[in-house]
């Protein structure tokens, strides 16, 4: 039981790590990368942060 206990947790770290990477380097706060972990609001978000403009973005 410990050792699925351990497996998901370093499995939410495997997740949420690129995650938070990938929203810090678009300009969002990292935090943002957590929703990852939320069943159907991951997906939301997905494609929010793939349309929306990027605070890092530069303008034209």
């Amino acid at each position: 039981m410990i050792f699925i206990g351990l497996a998901l947790i370093v499995w939410q770290v495997l997740l949420v790590f690129p995650a938070w990477k990938i929203c810090s380097r678009m300009g969002f706060p990292g935090w943002y990368g957590l929703v990852i972990l939320v069943p159907l609001l991951n997906l939301v978000a997905l494609y929010y942060f793939a349309f929306a403009r990027w605070p890092s973005e530069p303008t034209h």
